[in-house]
């Protein structure tokens, strides 16, 4: 937990659609990011599992399903309508607020330079090897579909002109042509039709282009903030007027779609948009939980299997272990089409099925090993050989799986880095996942207050963390200060500020019993 402010403080030095952008890029910073993002959810997912097997054996199914909900699932419905507003509000702010320092994204990635019409740039990444129909880690969304969004015409015909499908979609099924009639783009529109998009085809929701012209302004400034897509909602009413005769003349006109339809659209958008914010991972863990307390309630008079306990231990375990991982990371749209080292993030109601089942993978490995192997042995008795493992497989998957340019002259075949993605992320994450139990395992064999008061804040402090490090890095961005200072600066103020906010508002409050139970008193052998 305590990492993910390590990671999402370092965001703003990084290429990508991040909404604060320091303007300077980190290499450093960069690969401590792709490193933890490779292995902090999963481990974390492993963990749950494993303790929830521990409460089940210990109190029993009903009193673990009651502990459950009101550890994970109550704070994630009290979060929906506190925490994740308060985070989009400060996206939206922290965006908007770098629309008036700059007229267009930053940075020299391929989606960045669309949104930004910087044709040099996107000419220089496609030479450099960049695909130019790859989705951004973030939004999941083609370079064609940002230059559109942002009415970026030239930008739209080098990307076409460079290979780029005018008829791409994304996850929801909407095309460029689709998000250029959304946000009133004439010139962009008319230059798609030109270069053969269909203005026939639908998206998830049954919608043509043109019926993406008729949706209102609450919608349409909606969408905006969430994309940062800076728009006055007049302008987009004339461009979609503009839009609609356009359609006209290729002889498609704008559906008016019954109100059951309207409403069965509406469900669906919910269901689909990313809205979750970084409390998506409750979000899965309610689902996994569910299901392996129903189960387990099903399996727990049945025989116990006869299989050697030395197959749930590290590294035995890795014989049957590894090639369900490498199963469920090839499953995920990563690697190569989405670039980014480490697991897809699903941030929509409607759960990303590959995305659950890796992390249901995860779960299941940790609960497993406790009802093979308790509480008694050690998970992972080595350090410093999966350490050095994984370092080694780090440094050659991640230029990869970034598609960082020198790395794709260097393995020009696509298939290739896609094999050797796939495997490395796999192998990273298990590398990594054994190192870090394997050194508190070993760090941490006695009772200490300090650790036990991290551990117990850790969950409120990830909760809350995500609009204060936004609103810092807006406060971090304005100043003249190296790169090293400034993040530093971040994480520090941060992590002071939410442990002041742990002590006097949460820890010994109804807040603080809900995320982690009354206090009990320390014993000199109580467990970490």
């Amino acid at each position: 937990m305590l990492l993910g402010i390590v990671l999402h403080a370092a965001l703003s030095y990084i290429d990508g659609f991040w909404p604060v952008r320091d303007g300077e890029d980190s290499l450093l910073l960069n690969a401590m990011v792709g490193a933890i993002h490779g292995f902090r959810m999963p481990l974390f997912f492993l963990l749950s599992g494993y303790f929830t097997a521990l409460l089940i054996r210990r109190r029993g199914w009903l009193r673990t399903a009651l502990n459950r909900s009101l550890r994970i699932a109550l704070p994630f419905v009290i979060g929906l309508v506190t925490i994740v507003p308060l985070t989009h509000f400060a996206f939206q702010r922290a965006g908007n607020e770098r629309e008036q320092v700059a007229d267009a994204p930053t940075g020299n990635d391929i989606w960045s330079a669309s949104a930004a019409g910087n044709v040099e740039v996107i000419a220089e990444q496609v030479a450099a090897g960049v695909d130019p129909n790859a989705v951004d880690p973030l939004f999941r969304v083609a370079p064609v579909m940002w230059a559109a969004m942002f009415g970026q015409t030239e930008a739209v015909e080098a990307l076409i002109d460079a290979g780029a499908d005018a008829n791409a979609t994304n996850d929801d099924g909407n095309t460029p042509l689709h998000s250029a009639a959304f946000f009133g783009q004439a010139e962009t529109v008319r230059l798609l039709l030109d270069r053969g998009a269909d203005p026939a085809v639908r998206n998830d929701n049954g919608e043509t282009p043109a019926d993406s012209t008729r949706h209102d302004r609450e919608l349409t400034e909606y969408i905006a903030g969430l994309l940062r897509v800076p728009m006055e909602f007049e302008d987009v009413q004339r461009g979609r007027a503009e839009i609609v005769e356009l359609f006209a003349d290729e002889g498609v006109v704008v559906y008016q779609p019954t109100p059951a339809e309207q409403l069965q659209q509406l469900i669906r958008f919910v269901l689909d948009v990313p809205i979750l914010a970084h409390l998506w991972f409750l979000h899965y863990l309610c689902l996994i939980v569910a299901g392996y307390l129903v189960f387990t309630a099903i399996t727990q008079r049945m025989p116990r299997l006869p299989l050697a306990d030395r197959w749930f231990a590290w590294p035995a375990c890795m014989v049957w272990v590894f090639p369900l991982a490498l199963a469920a990371q090839a499953a995920m749209d990563s690697g190569i089409s989405t670039p980014g080292f480490g697991p897809d993030t699903a941030a929509a109601i409607w759960p990303d099925v590959p995305v659950l089942a890796y992390y249901t993978l995860f779960f299941s490995v940790g609960a497993l090993m406790h009802n093979r192997l308790g509480t008694s042995r050690r998970l992972s008795p080595r350090i410093w050989w999966p350490l050095i493992a994984a370092t080694i497989v780090f440094l050659i998957t991640a230029p990869l799986s970034g598609m960082q340019p020198w790395a794709t002259q260097l393995m020009p075949s696509e298939t290739a880095r896609r094999v050797i993605s796939v495997v490395g992320q796999a192998a990273f994450v298990w590398l990594a996942i054994f190192t870090a139990i394997a050194i508190f395992e070993r760090a941490l064999q006695r009772y200490r207050p300090w650790v036990r008061y991290l551990s117990d804040s850790s969950y409120w402090l990830y909760l809350v963390h995500l609009p204060l490090i936004v609103w810092l890095q807006s406060i971090a961005r304005d100043t003249s200060l190296s790169i090293g200072i400034e993040y530093a600066a971040i994480v520090i103020v941060a992590t002071i500020t939410l442990l002041l906010s742990y002590q006097v508002f949460v820890r010994h409050t109804p807040i603080g019993w809900l995320l982690n139970g009354r206090k009990r008193k320390a014993t000199a052998t109580a467990p970490n």
